[in-house]
């Protein structure tokens, strides 16, 4: 299991075998050459730790990096009563995103607590970065 401070970057830890349009990824983040409109989704695996926790996670953009404005791609999980389960968190946005921009997922917790991965065994992060305009 991973802890994720408030405001901090999440993981990736496995490489898809398909790259396209030049995206790459260093660490926790992915570099888009290619500027243009994308469909940005994602999926990540939260161990809730108590009775009421509410982990949020949004895109940034940079550098220097901010949010996406106007909070279109931060979701958030509420869960009440459900401490020791992991459940999953997934959103989903259009996104305009400049040539040679740089892309990372952060912890936007409302609380502004840490939240955390659910195990080390498995992808705890998913992201899909599919360009729509030429």
């Amino acid at each position: 299991m991973q802890n994720i401070p408030f405001n901090g970057t999440l993981p990736f830890n496995n490489d898809s075998p398909a790259q396209a349009g030049g995206i790459t990824r260093t660490g926790d983040t992915i570099t888009i050459p290619l500027g243009g409109d994308y469909l940005v989704s994602f999926v990540v695996t939260i161990a809730i730790r108590n009775e009421l926790n509410t982990p949020s996670v949004g895109v940034f953009l940079g550098p220097p990096f901010n949010e996406v404005p106007n909070v279109q791609t931060r979701f958030e999980l509420v869960s009440i009563n459900l401490g020791g389960n992991c459940l999953q968190l997934s959103g989903e946005a259009i996104i305009t995103i400049p040539a040679g921009s740089q892309l990372q997922l952060r912890n936007t917790s409302t609380s502004m607590d840490l939240f955390t991965l659910c195990s080390n065994e498995i992808n705890n992060v998913a992201l899909n970065i599919i360009k729509l305009s030429a």
